[in-house]
């Protein structure tokens, strides 16, 4: 049989096929986790951008609606930039009068605000409305995460 001292071949064996089995293991585990955190710093990244994007969406009370996003300045944008860079990018004109050493909103898209209609701006997660002829859209701050519903009405 085995001289007293001596360990059996096998025994190496079964050792090292343990040894390699952890080893193979630990690389599948270590592969895993870099793609696990390559993916969490896409989503993380994703998040981010998403965070410094308001959202603009007017709605022309006859059916038709458009939405706008963009990204904020760490400053933010007052109502009448964002109105301007919204204008832009929908190709269209947004017009502003004063009114009382205010700033008010005279019409967007041809829209006007009169006494028959007018825009209304709603913040929905400020649980906030106001007409767009009532304020100085100077004094209205978009910052990152914002939401405004410009409705007429």
């Amino acid at each position: 049989m085995y001289k007293s001292g001596e360990i059996p071949s096998n025994f190496f064996k079964g050792i090292l096929f343990l040894v390699m089995l952890i080893f193979i293991a630990t690389l599948f585990f270590d592969v895993y986790l870099v793609a696990l955190n390559q993916k969490l710093n896409e989503r993380g990244q994703l998040l981010i951008k998403k965070s410094n994007v308001a959202r603009v969406f007017l709605d022309y009370g006859n059916g038709q609606k458009r939405a706008f996003e963009g990204e904020v300045t760490a400053g933010g944008l007052t109502l009448s930039e964002t109105l301007n860079l919204v204008a832009e990018a929908g190709n269209f004109e947004v017009k502003f009068k004063e009114k009382q050493d205010r700033i008010v909103v005279e019409s967007i898209d041809n829209y006007p605000n009169n006494s028959e209609h007018y825009w209304e701006i709603d913040f929905p997660n400020l649980d906030w409305k106001k007409r767009l002829d009532e304020f100085d859209s100077r004094q209205v701050i978009f910052t990152a995460g914002t939401v405004a519903n410009l409705i007429y009405r």
